[in-house]
Formats: structure tokens, C-alpha cells, sequence
């Protein structure tokens, strides 16, 4: 079956997965026959009445934006009403091919380090009786869960939020041409979101420490040569920048990036939990091949409706579970036991603490692009944490570097914050490097 084929035939389960969405994005190399620069990027961003437009007419891969906001019936937009959490995990492989050869190797790859992650994952949802989709990737997973303005969980998580005020001042800005900031985000949905974040390194941090998945060790990010991915990526930037791939989406990497035959594989959801209803594949060989075969993904598809549930009352006890742990005690450390250094201060201190190694001064001489690469900074920051540096400074060496207009870090670099990517790398390596000295959360 063709992939526009499959999308017209699941499209209104598709269409359901943006119910509280006012864009979708959609990605792919097929832009290029429509202008696209093959330089630039492969994206196309418009409102969600131009989703039936990316998937079955363009065949694109399609993803969600993080913040969801209603549309109006003129089509104006007032706030953001709800935000996606989107706790990801995938295969990391230095030799990525590997996992898209063929489906008896992403099987494999699946039952023997997936699963364990997955299960454990899921535990913390179930214990809490959190409404959530399992989404599968032919990488890995999401868990996805809406939180909704005005809840419980809404107000439990701006609680224990926490952003400079550089990055706050970067969700109040109002931009008429851009749909990422239209409407303008505001200071309590960059609180929320930042809960969330600090909610996804506590499960992060809780799986590294706590599951064994052989030779394939749980990383946050993919900061090893083998690994499971706990992508925590997404908390290093603001929410308005952020976007999932979406339930049913398209995932292109085997065809468009390794060769490996025309059509692309696609997501299947592995579980849907409202509270109520409760519909739970725990059929790997199954999910594989409905990946694989997009005749079972649709017979699959009839499952489920599509639309991603939201939590509340179950998330103010996981949000308590974090704040009563010792976590919640070094993010207070991080946020609050320092002072701001002067911009250059930090770098001026690196250079002359004759404690350091020589290749963390080094990567302050060369930070492109070696502040972006996570087992680079998993040392670097390690080495400077345990020489006493606090991780405040530590954020304030690497955000100093992130604004120095010299390196060309990115398109659209001054929206992924400099403070928000550099707390990110700082807080959640900072205490890898406590978990990796024996301390427990």
C-alpha cells in the first residue's frame, strides 16, 4: 500500500490526534518538487485545516506542537489551552542503520531493551492512575499525555516551575507571523511547561537508575555509542519551539536516510488509557508488524480513536512523589544556591582552575559543535561539577557561549533560549554525575 493510501484511510483517527492543536508540521524531502531549498529545511508549517493537505496529498511525516490552543469559529486564537507531555525513549545506535535493516532486528532491539524501559515507564503511569497513549516509533515510544489549563495538574506543575527571566520574557513576546507564538505563550504556560520538564528528568533520571538493559545502557540523550535514549532533549528548549511526531505519522529514516526500499515505516499505538477505557497491545511482534505492513496498521488503527487523553489528579501525585524526593532538593540547589556570574566571568574562571581536565578547556576554546553533542557535555560537565562548580555557573559558561554570535549554532538559534538549553545540560548532567557516584533518587 502507498503511503498516501494509508493516510487517506486512517485520516480522521489522524485528525483526531490534533484535536487541541491550531498548526501541524509537516517534513519530508518530498517539499523539494515544491520549491523547497535542498539546503534548508524539509518543514512546512501551517494550520491544522492543512493537515489532510501534508499527509495525503504531500505524503509528508507529520507532528504535533507541544502547546495546543483552540480555535475560535472566526479562527482567531486566545491562549494556550493545554501542553503535550511527550516522555520519549528510543534505540541509540552509532550505527543507526542497523535498527531499520529488517523487522526481525528491530524486534530484537525492542524485546530486549525497549520493553524493559517501556514497562518500567509504564508503572509510574499505572501507579498513578495517569491517562496516557503509547505511542511506538520504529525507534522506540512515546508516552503522551495532554495537561489542561485550569486543572489540578495544571496548577501543580507551574508550582514547581521554575525559568530565568530572559526565558520568560521570550514567552511573552506576541508574533503576528509566527503560529509558534500566536497566540503569545505567557509566563504560567513557560511555569507548566517547565514543570513538565522537571517531572520528565525525574522519571529520566529514575529509569537510568533503576533499569538494566544489558549492554545497552539508559542514557538521557544519546550519550552513548549504544543506548537507550531517554530523549529528554526536548526540556532544553522552549515549549513554543517543540513538536512530537504524531500517532499514525509516517517515520521515513529506513527509506529516506538509509535506502532501505521505497516506502517508509509508520507509528502504532501500543496503548490507550483514559481512566475508563483501557485498550493494551502487548504484542511486540504484532506492533512490528504493523509497522511494517500498513494493511495491519490500519486493522490495527481501528482500536483506537486517536485522540490523546489528558491527566490530572493521578499527576499531582507523581508531582508530590517529586517533590518529596531527592531530586526536587538539587533542582532547588541548581535554581536557587547561586547567583548569576557576569557574562565572561565564567569563562575567565574555567580557564585559569588549574583543576580541570585539558579537554574541558578545550571545549570552551572549540564549543562548536561540541555544545550541542551530548556525550561531550555529559563530561565536560561532569568534570566541572565535581570540581566545585555549581550548576548555575556552569549554565552561565555554556549560555555565554550559546549567545557568542561567532559560531553558527543554528536556523532559528535566538528562539531555542540560550538559558533554557544551557540549564537543561547543566541540571540533568549535574545529576547523572551524583547518580554515577552511587546517590539515589
Amino acid at each position: 500500500m502507498e503511503l498516501k493510501e494509508y493516510y487517506k484511510r486512517i485520516f480522521p483517527k489522524l485528525d483526531n490526534a490534533f484535536h487541541r492543536s491550531h498548526f501541524a508540521l509537516g517534513y519530508g524531502l518530498e517539499l523539494l518538487q515544491y520549491g523547497w531549498d535542498p539546503s534548508g529545511l524539509h518543514v512546512i508549517v501551517e494550520p491544522t485545516d492543512q493537515l489532510y493537505k501534508f499527509a495525503c496529498e504531500m505524503g509528508l511525516e507529520v507532528f504535533i506542537p507541544i502547546l495546543g490552543c483552540k480555535n475560535d469559529i472566526d479562527g482567531s486564537v486566545e491562549q494556550v489551552e493545554s501542553i503535550l507531555i511527550p516522555f520519549d525513549f528510543e534505540i541509540y545506535l552509532q550505527d543507526h542503520s542497523k535498527l531499520y535493516a529488517n523487522p526481525g532486528s528491530q524486534l530484537f532491539f525492542f524485546k530486549n531493551h525497549i520493553k524493559p524501559v517501556k514497562e518500567y515507564l509504564e508503572s509510574f503511569f499505572t501507579k498513578h492512575n495517569i491517562p496516557h497513549m503509547l505511542d511506538y516509533t520504529p525507534s522506540g515510544g512515546h508516552f503522551l499525555t495532554y495537561v489542561n489549563r485550569g486543572t489540578s495538574a495544571w496548577n501543580a506543575l507551574r508550582d514547581i516551575g521554575y525559568e530565568d527571566q530572559s526565558v520568560i520574557d521570550a514567552y511573552n513576546y506576541h508574533d503576528l507571523d509566527d503560529l509558534k507564538r500566536n497566540p503569545e505563550p505567557g509566563e504560567e504556560t513557560a511555569l507548566v511547561y517547565s514543570g513538565i520538564c522537571m517531572i520528565a528528568e525525574y522519571l529520566a533520571i529514575k529509569t537510568k537508575q533503576d533499569v538494566d538493559t544489558g549492554d545497552c545502557p539508559v542514557t538521557l540523550w544519546d550519550s552513548a555509542e549504544k543506548c537507550v535514549n531517554i530523549d529528554i532533549s526536548w526540556t532544553a528548549d522552549p515549549a513554543f519551539m517543540r513538536i512530537i511526531r504524531s500517532p499514525f505519522s509516517a517515520h521515513k529514516k529506513k527509506s529516506q536516510k538509509y535506502g532501505f526500499g521505497p516506502e517508509p515505516l509508520v507509528d502504532v499505538i501500543g496503548r490507550y488509557y483514559d481512566g475508563h477505557t483501557d485498550v493494551n497491545c502487548q504484542d511486540l511482534d504484532w506492533i512490528i508488524d504493523c509497522m511494517w505492513d500498513m494493511d495491519k496498521a490500519i486493522e490495527h488503527a481501528n482500536n483506537f480513536s486517536g485522540f490523546i487523553p489528558w491527566a490530572d489528579e493521578g499527576l499531582v501525585q507523581l508531582v508530590e512523589e517529586y517533590k518529596n524526593s531527592p531530586l526536587k532538593v538539587h533542582h532547588d540547589y541548581c535554581h536557587y544556591g547561586e547567583h548569576d556570574l557576569e557574562p565572561g566571568e565564567a569563562e575567565h574562571r574555567c580557564r585559569n582552575d588549574t583543576n580541570l581536565h585539558s579537554k574541558t578547556k578545550n571545549v570552551i576554546q572549540h564549543p562548536y559543535p561540541r555544545m550541542l553533542q551530548p556525550r561531550t557535555m555529559k563530561l565536560f560537565i561532569r568534570d566541572l561539577y565535581n570540581n566545585g562548580w555549581h550548576p548555575r555557573h556552569i549554565k552561565n559558561l555554556m549560555a555565554d557561549k550559546y549567545r557568542d554570535q561567532f559560531f553558527k549554532w543554528g536556523i532559528n538559534w535566538d528562539k531555542y533560549h540560550p538559558d533554557k538549553k544551557a540549564w537543561a545540560f547543566s541540571r540533568q548532567y549535574s545529576s547523572v554525575a551524583m547518580i554515577e557516584q552511587g546517590w539515589k533518587i
